[in-house]
């Protein structure tokens, strides 16, 4: 199995930006536990796990809906999240949006050769792993 560069590709840069969002808000520190999920997605998938588009699918969705409530807060349809928002905090969210579904495209095209118990097992762990990281992000951080 070759690695997958769209997958590869599509987490790295999502982690990035999240990364740089979070230099710019001052919350570095959120930002990074956030994005270890993402990281470990990215370490599968360049080690060739048959497993890893699965685990980068609940990482990319959870990163996916977080960019689509910012969006919604900023358009007034739900409770804002925390105070306003600067515009490159509004473009980065919308290119972390975009790298969320190029990693689920990229994700959804990889013929995984993985058992059907390991690709759930991954998509639950690190779907958990990805919960649990912002979890310990708001309440640590």
């Amino acid at each position: 199995m070759v690695i997958d560069r769209r997958l590869a590709g599509a987490l790295a840069v999502l982690v990035v930006l999240s990364l740089i969002l979070g230099v710019t808000t001052g919350t570095s520190g959120r930002h990074l536990v956030q994005t270890v999920p993402a990281l470990l997605a990215l370490a599968a998938t360049v080690r060739r796990r048959p497993w890893a588009s699965w685990a980068a699918m609940p990482v990319a969705v959870f990163w996916l809906v977080m960019t689509a409530v910012t969006g919604l807060a900023e358009l007034g349809l739900v409770a804002p999240l925390g105070g306003p928002r600067s515009t490159i905090h509004l473009m980065l969210m919308g290119a972390i949006g975009l790298a969320a579904v190029a990693a689920l495209a990229a994700a959804a095209l990889w013929r995984s050769t993985a058992t059907i118990v390991s690709r759930l097992g991954a998509f639950w762990a690190f779907g958990f792993l990805q919960l649990g990281a912002l979890w310990v992000s708001l309440r640590l951080l």
